[in-house]
């Protein structure tokens, strides 16, 4: 996760991350990522994923998917 790599996000609080099921406790502009009250830059957005985020992996193709058209993200 770009927050654990930019941020002091504990395991406890990545879990929710990654468990967070609504889409208004994110945000992303030009600017920055953002989940509730953390945030990463642009910058550090394009620094983890150039040097340490190099893919997701999930078993099914469709569900991801769908929760991002769900999210009014696609």
């Amino acid at each position: 996760s770009v927050l654990a790599a930019v941020t002091d996000v504990g395991v406890a609080e990545l879990t929710e991350v990654i468990a967070e099921e609504d889409p208004d406790a994110f945000e992303v502009t030009d600017l920055a990522f953002r989940w509730r009250h953390r945030a990463a830059t642009a910058g550090e957005v394009a620094k983890v994923r150039d040097g340490f985020m190099l893919g997701y992996g999930s078993c099914s193709f469709t569900e991801p998917v769908a929760d991002l058209v769900e999210m009014g993200i696609l």
